[in-house]
C-alpha cells in the first residue's frame, strides 16, 4: 500500500512539474517604455529575483531595442531574500544602471515602448524551448524607423495613424517584410510568450486591440511559440512568469488577408483600407540587402505594374496617382451626379475605389477604376489629407490614366501644408489643399 502511495505521489509530482513550472525566464524590456511602466518593471523585477523565482532557476534581463543581455541571474538554492540579494548584487546593479540610462539613444522613441519583437527570432533561436517563458515589457505597436511603412504607428508623430500587418506578412520572406517567417517556422521551440504593455490607452479602440492581439498570437504560433499573456497587469505578469499556461491565445490564418499589405484602421476600422508595402528606404533602382527587393524598382516598373493592373481589371478606365513625399494624398474621381470615388466611398454605379496609399514612396499608386468610359462630367482631384511638420514646400506627384489600351501620365503639384483631412471638398476649387488633375490627360484620351 505504501509503495502504491509513493508511486502515485511521485507521478503526481512529475505531472505537476511538467504542467505547472518552468526552468528559465527571459524578460525583454523596452528602454523607451513610459516612465511609470519602467518604474513598475524595476520593482517587479526585484521581487521576482529576491522572492518569486524558484531556486536554481535562471532569469535573463534583455534590452528590448538593442537585443543585448543586461543581466543573467542564476537564482541561488535559497529562498532567503537577503541571501539572494547578497549573491546577486552585481547583476542587480547592472540592471539598475540600465534603467537609469534607458531611453537616451533614440529621443524620438521615448515613451513609445518600442520593442524589436521581430528581432527575437534571430536573438532567441535555439535558445528557448518548452521550459522557457519570455515576457516582453513595452508596446505591441512596433515601429521601424528605417522601414516606416511597416510600423504600427508613425514614429515621427504627425497624423494619428494606426496600422496592422496582414496575415500575408507572416507567410512571406524576411527579405520582403520584417514580419516574415518563411523558413523560420518553429524557431521558438514551444516557448511561451507574454506581452505586457503600459495601459489600454495605447489602443484607439477595443477592436484595434483585438486585431493587434490576434496578429501577435498568429505570429508567435507560426514561429513555434505560444502567446499566453496580453495585458497591462505588471504584478500578475511577473508573478506568473514561472507558471506554464495551459491555454495560449489562439489565432488562425484568414484567407482574406493573404496579400502582403498593411491595413489602416484610422478611417474605417471594420473595412480596413490597404496600402502597397514597400520600404521607404528603398530608392528607385536600388536593391534591399543582398537579394533584389521582390517588387517594383524603377520608374518603368511602376508604369508596367500599373498597366498590368489596368489590363487585368474589368474597368474601361483606370486612374492612379503616385508621389514620393511622406504625406497622405487622396484621389477623388467624380463621375456625374454620383458621390465621388475616394477613400470613404469605395463604390458607386460607375466604378470602384481600390487602393488607399497613406504615405508616398515613389512606387505605390492610389487607384480607382471606372466601368464605363470618360465623358465631359468626369473630374479627377487630389487632396492633401495630412502631412508631417517637415515636408517639402511643394509636393509633386504623377497621374496615370489607362484607357482603351493606352496609358498617359501627367505631373501635378500641391503647396505643402498641414492638410484639411478632406473637409474642403465643397470648396475644392479655391482650397490650397486641393488640385484638379488630368484635364490635359483626360482631354487627350477623349480625342
Amino acid at each position: 500500500m505504501k509503495s502504491l502511495i509513493l508511486t502515485v505521489s511521485i507521478f503526481a509530482s512529475f505531472c505537476a512539474a511538467l504542467a505547472g513550472s518552468l526552468e528559465s525566464s527571459i524578460v525583454v524590456i523596452s528602454p523607451f517604455a513610459p516612465a511609470n511602466q519602467l518604474s513598475a518593471a524595476w520593482a517587479a523585477h526585484r521581487r521576482l529575483i529576491l522572492e518569486g523565482a524558484p531556486e536554481s532557476s535562471r532569469v535573463r534581463i534583455v534590452d528590448g531595442w538593442e537585443l543585448t543581455t543586461i543581466a543573467d541571474y542564476r537564482i541561488p538554492e535559497s529562498e532567503n531574500p537577503r541571501v539572494r540579494n547578497r549573491e546577486l548584487m552585481p547583476q542587480i546593479k547592472s540592471v539598475f544602471y540600465w534603467f537609469k540610462r534607458s531611453g537616451r539613444s533614440e529621443a524620438k522613441l521615448k515613451g513609445t515602448g518600442a520593442l524589436k519583437i521581430t528581432g527575437l527570432v534571430e536573438f532567441l533561436r535555439e535558445e528557448v524551448d518548452t521550459t522557457t517563458s519570455v515576457l516582453l515589457v513595452g508596446s505591441p505597436l512596433v515601429v521601424f524607423p528605417a522601414e516606416r511603412l511597416f510600423s504600427f504607428r508613425n514614429p515621427d508623430g504627425g497624423a494619428d495613424e494606426f496600422w496592422i500587418p496582414s496575415d500575408g506578412n507572416i507567410r512571406a520572406s524576411v527579405n520582403r517584410t520584417p514580419f516574415g517567417l518563411a523558413g523560420l517556422e518553429d524557431s521558438f521551440g514551444g516557448a511561451q510568450f507574454g506581452i505586457l504593455y503600459s495601459g489600454e490607452s495605447i489602443f484607439p479602440t477595443p477592436a484595434y486591440k483585438g486585431r493587434v492581439q490576434r496578429f501577435w498570437a498568429l505570429w508567435f504560433s507560426t514561429a513555434g511559440g505560444r502567446l499566453t499573456r496580453f495585458g497591462a497587469d505588471t504584478s500578475r505578469a511577473f508573478e506568473r512568469l514561472f507558471v506554464k499556461s495551459k491555454s495560449p491565445i489562439r489565432a488562425a490564418f484568414d484567407s482574406r488577408l493573404r496579400e502582403l499589405k498593411m491595413l489602416n484602421i484610422t478611417r474605417d476600422i471594420e473595412r480596413g483600407t490597404l496600402t502597397n508595402n514597400v520600404p521607404p528606404g528603398l530608392k528607385l533602382g536600388e536593391v534591399r540587402g543582398k537579394k533584389p527587393f521582390k517588387g517594383v524598382r524603377t520608374e518603368q516598373d511602376v508604369l508596367d505594374r500599373f498597366n498590368g493592373f489596368a489590363r487585368d481589371s474589368k474597368g474601361a478606365l483606370s486612374i492612379g496617382i503616385m508621389w514620393s513625399s511622406p504625406v497622405d494624398l487622396d484621389l477623388y474621381v467624380i463621375t456625374g451626379n454620383e458621390e465621388p470615388l475616394c477613400f470613404h466611398n469605395h463604390q458607386n454605379r460607375n466604378g470602384s475605389y481600390l487602393e488607399d496609399v497613406r504615405r508616398g514612396d515613389g512606387i505605390s499608386y492610389e487607384t480607382a477604376v471606372l466601368s464605363s468610359g470618360l465623358d465631359g462630367s468626369n473630374e479627377v482631384w487630389v487632396n492633401l489629407f495630412s502631412s508631417p511638420a517637415r515636408t517639402p514646400k511643394v509636393i509633386r506627384g504623377t497621374l496615370m490614366v489607362h484607357y482603351e489600351g493606352e496609358t498617359l501620365t501627367e505631373e501635378f503639384s500641391l503647396e505643402a501644408g498641414r492638410g484639411d483631412r478632406g473637409k474642403g471638398y465643397p470648396k475644392r476649387g479655391s482650397d490650397v489643399s486641393w488640385v484638379r488633375v488630368g484635364t490635359r490627360t483626360v482631354g487627350d484620351l477623349l480625342r
